[in-house]
């Protein structure tokens, strides 16, 4: 078993960053910009002023920037060279690049109302992101990771802006060098830093499904329902979300098809995302879901895997088959889910009925990965040099020590 390395702290875009760039991407496929760039971001902060502190924006700036988002014809079309110019890579450039491809996925998946799908399936050049967009968002999660906040919010992305003195967005709020420089420090010196954002992905299904009797009358409505259907359907809510995880990780990898390494990542990727959004899974789910707790102990971590993917390239395409079960569900750039994994995931239902479990987790479905000894997800682990046969025995374990939901019949 490989050393375990201190990991860094979870840093990541939270749900208002997101939002910003979803919105401000769409906005220019719809006026056929050529770009993205940080002056767009700033027109849809202005639009939540309330999540920033109010001297930001405040005045004619605020207004003005708001217009811009009624009236686009307002926003300038050329970029400062500033804007344009990259700085050298930093350690969340991987990140930056990932995060804004699964934005673009997004919006060329499911357009928003105010997109025709014309505008998303038009074979022309997509907008492009400046570098100065990159720049920011890397410095948003620079400053909240210095803060020691989990999922980085307006505030730190205003912050990671302005730290950028030449670019459009920054220029336009704040031309002055002193005017710039004062404004750093009193943002430094905010509450709202040290305060997170709400999580990304979005993570309330999972907590009314594994908490059915918390929150609000319309969540425990909604919680009571999600938990039924993951009784009938045989899918645990954790695992639905590793299966989302796992389409959303194979996007940001730039993969067309969905394969067993993309599952390990995602249980990686989605037990951290619930841990940073402080969701603490109940004994009845996490007795049965402690996949990616197995994984972390024998020496995998998500950088290990995405390093291997990167090198490695996707899988290959499943037959025409298996493509065609899968188009009717499909939308535009959707990856496709591969054999291995469409496999494994009927192998942990069948796992996890003769465990008499009351629904399919993590663990099942880590075990049916690597049951055979042939099969990619063992080599994944071999590649990283852990050894299957000692996770296998682990996930067993596990699995035998999970209560069951009903009594075995007599005499079996």
């Amino acid at each position: 078993m490989p050393p375990q390395e201190v990991q860094p702290p979870f840093v990541a875009l939270g749900a208002m960053p997101m939002r910003v760039l979803l919105q401000a991407y769409s906005a220019a496929v719809r006026r056929g910009a050529s770009s993205v760039g940080t002056l767009d971001l700033l027109c849809r902060v202005a639009l939540y002023a309330k999540s920033v502190p109010p001297w930001l924006l405040a005045g004619s700036n605020g207004a003005n920037l708001t217009r811009m988002v009624a009236d686009p014809r307002r926003i300038p079309a050329r970029r400062t060279v500033r804007e344009l110019v990259s700085e050298p890579v930093s350690e969340f450039d991987q990140e930056v690049r990932a995060t804004l491809r699964e934005v673009e996925w997004r919006i060329h998946r499911q357009p928003d109302r105010r997109l025709r799908k014309s505008d998303v399936q038009d074979a022309g050049p997509r907008p492009r992101w400046t570098p100065g967009v990159r720049m920011a968002l890397a410095g948003a999660l620079y400053v909240a990771r210095d803060n020691r906040v989990p999922f980085a919010g307006l505030s730190h992305l205003v912050l990671g802006m302005l730290q950028l003195p030449g670019c459009d967005g920054t220029q336009y709020v704040f031309p002055y060098e002193y005017a710039r420089l004062s404004a750093i420090d009193r943002l430094r010196t905010e509450p709202t830093l040290r305060r997170t954002d709400e999580s990304y992905p979005d993570l309330d299904d999972e907590r009314s499904a594994i908490r059915p009797g918390s929150g609000s009358l319309l969540g425990r409505v909604a919680g009571r329902i999600l938990a039924r259907a993951s009784r009938l359907s045989r899918l645990g809510p954790i695992l639905v979300g590793v299966d989302v995880e796992a389409r959303r990780q194979a996007v940001r990898l730039g993969h067309d098809v969905i394969g067993p390494l993309h599952i390990l990542l995602a249980m990686l990727t989605h037990d951290a995302t619930l841990a940073a959004a402080r969701l603490r899974v109940p004994a009845t789910h996490s007795s049965r879901n402690r996949g990616a707790g197995v994984l972390r102990t024998h020496g995998v971590d998500a950088d290990r895997l995405r390093a291997l993917a990167a090198s490695g390239g996707g899988p290959e395409e499943p037959p025409a088959e298996v493509l065609t079960k899968q188009l009717s569900s499909q939308r535009p750039g959707d990856p496709f889910t591969g054999t291995d994994v469409v496999t494994a995931m009927a192998r942990a239902m069948e796992i996890s009925l003769a465990y008499r479990h009351p629904d399919t987790g993590t663990s099942h479905l880590l075990l049916a990965l690597i049951e055979d000894d042939a099969g990619d997800g063992a080599a994944i682990l071999r590649h990283l040099n852990v050894n299957p046969e000692a996770v296998r025995a682990r996930v067993e374990q596990d699995l035998r020590a999970a209560p069951a939901a009903w009594q075995s019949p007599a005499g079996q």
